[in-house]
C-alpha cells in the first residue's frame, strides 16, 4: 500500500474558504491527507497549541497568503503566522503560495485596519525571504501550484508518512503505485494545458467573429425583413431587431455562444458561415433566400 502523506493547508478562513478546499481536494486527488482547522479555526492560545500538535504529525505544511492578515494572538500575530513560526521550528518543509494582489480581494473579507495590512505586507515578505514561493491569482491556479509543488516536494523530501498497520508494502506494489501516481500528475497537467489552449482558440475566434462582422445599419434590418414576411409573418414581433444584431458582408466562423452572449446575423447573399462545431444560441438571417437558422 502507498505510504500516505499528511499536509497541513495553513492560511486565514474568511477570504479563503473556496481556495481552501480546492486544495484539499488536490491533496486527496494525489492520496495524501489534508488537514486544517476547518471546523475550529484558530482564534486562541489552546487552540493553537492543539493545532501545533496537528503540525507535529504532518509531513509537509502548505502555507496560502490571501488578502487578510487575520486574528491576532496576544504576542499581536497573527494565528497564520504564528502557525508558520511553528513550522519552521519543527523543521517542517513549508510550501509556501502567496496571492499576486491582495488588493484584489472583496472588502468585506479583508483587513480594514491599516496595521493589519500593513503586518500582511510584512508577512508576505517574510514568506517570501529564503524559498522559493509560488504566486497566484485563482483557485484553480492555486490547487495546481500546490499539487505540482507537493510532488516535487514527496520526491524530493520523503516524509515519514502513514502505513496501514496490518499492511507490509511489496516494492512491486509500491513502484506501480509511484507510477500511476506520477501519470496522474502529468494527465492533470495536460488537461490543464489543453482546457488553456482551448480558451485561447475560442477568444481568437470570437476576436475574428467581431471583426468580420459589423452592428447592422436600420436599413439592412429592414431590407432583411420585408423579404422574409412571406416566409415568417410574425417576422417583427419574434425578434427585437435594432439590438445586438450584426451584418456580415465576407465570410466568417461562428463562434458557439449562449444565452445573452448569443448573436444574431444578417448574412449576405454569397457569404459563408463556417461553424466550430456546435450553433450555440445564435441565429442567422440570410438574404439570400431570406432564410432563418438557429433560435
Amino acid at each position: 500500500m502507498k505510504k500516505k502523506y499528511q499536509v497541513f493547508i495553513s492560511s486565514t478562513f474568511k477570504d479563503l474558504r473556496d481556495e481552501r478546499q480546492a486544495i484539499a481536494k488536490a491533496v486527496i486527488d494525489m492520496g495524501f491527507i489534508p488537514s486544517g482547522m476547518e471546523s475550529f479555526p484558530a482564534t486562541s492560545s489552546e487552540q493553537l497549541r492543539y493545532i501545533q500538535r496537528v503540525i507535529d504529525d504532518c509531513d509537509y505544511y502548505v502555507l496560502v497568503i490571501g488578502g487578510r492578515y487575520g486574528s491576532t494572538t496576544s504576542e499581536g500575530i497573527s494565528f497564520t503566522e504564528a502557525e508558520y513560526e511553528y513550522a519552521l521550528e519543527k523543521q517542517k518543509t513549508v510550501l509556501a503560495f502567496i496571492h499576486e494582489n491582495p488588493d484584489s480581494f472583496a472588502v468585506g473579507v479583508t483587513d480594514g485596519d491599516a496595521e493589519l495590512r500593513r503586518k500582511l505586507q510584512a508577512f508576505r515578505e517574510k514568506a517570501s525571504t529564503g524559498r522559493v514561493v509560488k504566486f497566484w491569482s485563482s483557485k484553480e491556479e492555486l490547487a495546481l501550484n500546490a499539487m505540482t509543488s507537493l510532488h516535487h516536494a514527496a520526491e524530493d523530501y520523503p516524509g515519514i508518512g502513514w502505513v496501514r498497520g496490518d499492511f507490509q508494502e511489496a516494492p512491486e506494489v509500491r513502484n506501480d503505485l509511484r507510477e500511476i501516481q506520477a501519470n496522474h500528475w502529468r494527465l492533470q497537467h495536460e488537461v490543464t494545458d489543453l482546457t488553456e489552449k482551448l480558451n485561447r482558440a475560442a477568444n481568437a475566434i470570437f476576436s475574428a467573429f467581431m471583426d468580420k462582422t459589423k452592428p447592422a445599419t436600420q436599413s439592412e434590418i429592414s431590407e432583411w425583413i420585408d423579404g422574409a414576411k412571406g416566409s415568417y409573418p410574425d417576422v417583427e414581433r419574434k425578434f427585437q431587431f435594432g439590438r445586438d444584431v450584426r451584418y456580415a458582408d465576407q465570410d466568417f466562423i461562428l463562434p458557439s455562444l449562449y444565452g445573452a452572449s448569443s448573436a444574431t446575423v444578417i448574412v449576405a447573399k454569397g457569404v459563408r458561415v463556417y461553424r466550430t462545431g456546435e450553433h450555440g444560441h445564435s441565429t442567422l438571417l440570410y438574404m439570400d433566400g431570406f432564410r432563418m437558422e438557429g433560435i
